[in-house]
């Protein structure tokens, strides 16, 4: 009987996939540094990809800096975002219109709460090795788009693709 992979060419398909699967198995518990590895390999030259800490400090500044001017926006938006009494005396089109602008600031409110918790966590996570790498390629974000977008988690291109 000959064996490829550690299997019979003999066994049914589905006997061979479960050998396979215990192999696999056994194998992920046998070396688990090696399967970790392999799921952070875009991390593996982070020496050459860390930005200086010099940027860090820039860039944490600079997401506190909006964070404070998006929690200032976001107060106007809820106030913007508040109920339209009936009771307003006030006509008909400048009512629609005033619940037309509710749901613009309402909309507008809610984006900027996804930001905000975007940038607090970008805020958090700055220190991290990980942090300014693309998660889908594993690539270094530009210096200059992690200003501009502080929340970013992909490089341009891998958005772009998206």
């Amino acid at each position: 009987m000959q064996k490829r992979y550690g299997v019979s060419k003999h066994l049914s398909f589905s006997v061979q996939l479960g050998m396979i699967k215990n192999e696999f198995r056994q194998l992920i518990l046998k070396a688990p540094q090696l399967f970790v590895s392999l799921a952070i390999s875009p991390l593996a030259n982070l020496k050459e990809t860390t930005m200086v800490q010099e940027d860090k400090d820039r860039l944490r500044n600079h997401i506190r800096q909006e964070i404070e001017a998006l929690k200032k926006d976001m107060v106007a938006l809820k106030k913007g975002a508040k109920p339209v009494s009936p009771d307003n005396a006030i006509g008909r089109i400048t009512r629609m219109e005033a619940i037309n602008s509710k749901s613009i600031s309402e909309a507008s409110l809610r984006n900027a709460e996804a930001k905000l918790a975007k940038l607090k966590r970008a805020l958090e996570m700055i220190d991290d090795p990980a942090f300014g790498l693309c998660v889908e390629c594993g690539e270094p974000i530009p210096f200059k788009r992690l200003m501009i977008m502080p929340e970013a988690i992909m490089c341009v291109g891998c958005a772009g693709r998206r």
